[in-house]
């Protein structure tokens, strides 16, 4: 007699599989998916705005949440991947910006990230 899974099993394996693929392709570059996500989510904002980008807005686009996303960052920086600096409009706010660095890491990323992705989504059709 077969055992019966629940519903969500199928969703459950495949998503933890997803996992860690991406894990492992952003392993060279020591990040984890949601700081890849929020470099990446920073720099579409970047070309598609002109004014600073606070750190609600990153959160608000990358559909994270507020305190998770300020902790990311906070890694971020420390790691000299961003820079955290006061809004000029916005003295409750700050502003977030990449370093050179950040750039330069998500340049590496950025193609190893899609080729996982791309890889994984072609296997599981």
């Amino acid at each position: 007699m077969a055992v019966e899974r629940p519903r969500g099993f199928e969703l459950w394996a495949k998503s933890n599989v997803w996992q860690r693929t991406i894990r492992l392709a952003l392993r060279p570059w020591k990040l984890t998916h949601v700081q890849y996500l929020l470099l990446v989510t920073l720099a579409d904002l970047e070309k598609r705005r002109d004014e600073p980008i606070r750190q609600a807005d990153l959160a608000a686009e990358a559909k994270l949440d507020l305190m998770m996303t300020s902790q990311v960052i906070r890694s971020l920086e420390e790691r000299g991947l961003l820079l955290r600096s006061p809004h000029p409009h916005d003295m409750r706010a700050f502003m977030i910006e990449p370093t050179p660095e950040g750039e330069k890491v998500l340049k590496g990323a950025r193609p190893a990230f899609e080729a996982a992705e791309t890889a994984f989504w072609s296997e599981s059709s």
